[in-house]
């Protein structure tokens, strides 16, 4: 997870002058990408602390995570050069959010348990 907000952050991070330009929206397809990355690792990351509750409260909480990430990864490009914020980046954000959380429920209502790589990571 830290490793996911690290990238971002460093993009992030990056003047607007030495980024390629992207056009017809595929920023918004790469923010959507990064953010879904971002909320699978922390339903992974997070999911062994929240096995009393439901899923809907793990998938609320990991996009609310993302959504705080995203907001303050927009107030942060702010301050960079050639860079802004931008509503619609966090609306690309929110949207691979729950995309990642629809795969991760679909996922494992295919394998039977959401539980598969946490239950190998803390077997020992």
């Amino acid at each position: 997870m830290l490793a996911v907000m690290a990238s971002i952050f460093l993009l992030s991070h990056t003047s607007g002058n030495n980024l390629p330009s992207i056009t017809n929206g595929l920023d918004k397809v790469c923010h959507a990408i990064a953010y879904g990355a971002l909320t699978l690792s922390c339903l992974f990351a997070v999911h062994p602390w929240f096995r009393n509750r439901s899923f809907l409260e793990l998938a609320m909480a990991a996009i609310a995570f993302s959504l705080l990430f995203g907001l303050s990864d927009e107030f942060h490009q702010t301050f960079i050069a050639h860079r802004s914020a931008d509503w619609r980046d966090l609306v690309a954000d929110v949207s691979g959010s729950v995309a990642a959380v629809l795969v991760w429920w679909r996922w494992g209502k295919r394998i039977g348990a959401m539980t598969l790589f946490t239950s190998l990571l803390l077997k020992r």
